[in-house]
């Protein structure tokens, strides 16, 4: 793996306005030569995605509307449904640096794919609002929280659209499917949600973390909207500014592409 300094980067991937797209204007050098032909496709372009998510953990040079990988920076999140409503703020995510793609499937018909990713470890922490109940728990008040996640499985199924612009052409994500698979451990902390009552905190902390996997799949749902909802907006960010031809060196021309699903009637 080449690894390079983040102003070596800057200056290696300067970025220009074409049809008012920031867009970056040379091909990483830790990025693959991919192409449909290649015995091992697949794999040289779950490589190219997990390079990305590595060598720029800090950020992307020329990107001005994006953010680090590590740690991952939310401003919101909102989960709700049946007996509770939860709302985050100012939200970061630690770990996703770390996620190792394990598989990836990719469909050349439409460039969308699926794939599954592998977490070592992941840790959140948030401000919350909480109104409701947690399986029998009633929670309603506000404080900090603290999410602790160890070996996560999850699955991804990604749409793109392919958009030309000027002589490039890009993988625009238009929705984003994911099921979380397994989790090997859980922790829970609420902190500063009972003020004067500590022992009582104690308490909720640790039946929560007793059933936490009754805890998880009663939460499923909105988990896996959060993640859909967070992931689609960082890729999106992501491939509208990296040219699709980066990941896949022959990926035709959304023109071509497109052109090629009409059909004449005379």
């Amino acid at each position: 793996m080449i690894m390079l300094s983040y102003q070596t980067l800057w200056l290696s991937f300067a970025a220009t306005v074409m049809a008012e797209r920031l867009f970056m204007t040379e091909k990483p050098t830790f990025f693959k030569h991919c192409t449909a032909d290649m015995p091992d496709y697949e794999e040289c372009y779950k490589s190219n995605l997990q390079s990305m998510l590595i060598e720029y953990k800090n950020g992307i040079p020329g990107l001005a509307t994006g953010d680090k990988f590590e740690p991952l920076h939310i401003r919101r999140i909102r989960i709700a449904q049946d007996e509770l409503s939860i709302r985050l703020k100012n939200v970061t995510v630690h770990g996703i640096s770390g996620a190792n793609i394990t598989k990836i499937r990719h469909d050349p018909n439409d460039y969308t794919f699926r794939a599954q990713i592998f977490l070592p470890a992941l840790r959140l922490t948030a401000d919350f609002r909480a109104n409701g109940r947690l399986l029998f728990l009633p929670i309603n008040n506000s404080g900090k929280l603290m999410l602790e996640a160890r070996s996560v499985k999850l699955a991804f199924l990604f749409t793109l659209r392919l958009q030309d612009e000027g002589n490039q052409t890009f993988a625009d994500p238009r929705a984003v499917h994911s099921k979380i698979i397994e989790i090997g451990d859980f922790h829970l902390r609420l902190r500063q949600f009972l003020a004067g009552s500590a022992e009582l905190e104690d308490t909720i902390n640790e039946l929560l973390n007793e059933l936490w996997r009754d805890v998880i799949e009663v939460l499923r749902p909105t988990l896996e909207n959060a993640i859909n909802t967070v992931t689609l907006a960082r890729l999106k960010s992501v491939l509208n500014f990296i040219p699709a031809n980066y990941f896949i060196s022959d990926i035709p021309s959304a023109a071509k592409l497109y052109a090629e699903d009409v059909v004449e009637v005379p």
